[in-house]
């Protein structure tokens, strides 16, 4: 019984070994499914500097919405194109409960009413502002701060989306 014990492992053990070698060795880049919040982060990243383009999807152009649906897909995580659509999906939360991978909206229009905005939480420490990653209209893709004014006066909800 013990021999057969030990079998059972040794195979079991091949079978890990002969996957991880698989995937990782594997052209196709992929992702870790326990991992789904820092490869979010790090796919909105490769695409610092990419120009605005309103209902862009591509590197040549993105919107703000584009961009976190890019992110997500990448991660294995389907969201809404739309940012009404993506206000519909995970659970609200407070700013200083914010963590990264949890979604910012903001209402930038004159009337600041409407949600128009949305960016993805990239870092938040202890007792300070969170930074972000968004398309912007005249920088195109960055990461920013909420301690900017401007993002304060416009901040309307924090969203999570992974837990």
């Amino acid at each position: 019984m013990n021999c057969k014990f030990n079998q059972i492992r040794i195979h079991a053990l091949l079978v890990w070994l002969i996957s991880g070698c698989l995937f990782s060795c594997s052209s196709v880049r992929s992702v870790s499914t326990r991992e789904p919040v820092k490869a979010v982060i790090q796919e909105a990243r490769t695409y610092i500097g990419v120009p605005y383009q309103w209902g862009g999807l591509t590197r040549q152009g993105l919107d703000c919405s584009g961009l976190v649906q890019l992110s997500f897909r990448k991660a294995g995580l389907t969201v809404p194109r739309t940012t009404e659509g993506l206000l519909e999906v995970g659970k609200r939360v407070k700013l200083k409960k914010a963590r990264p991978g949890d979604l910012l909206f903001f209402a930038l229009s004159e009337k600041r009413n409407k949600v128009t905005h949305v960016g993805i939480v990239t870092q938040k420490e202890r007792g300070k502002s969170p930074s972000f990653i968004h398309a912007s209209t005249r920088k195109g893709v960055m990461e920013g701060s909420m301690d900017l004014r401007y993002y304060q006066k416009g901040f309307k909800e924090a969203r999570r989306v992974v837990e």
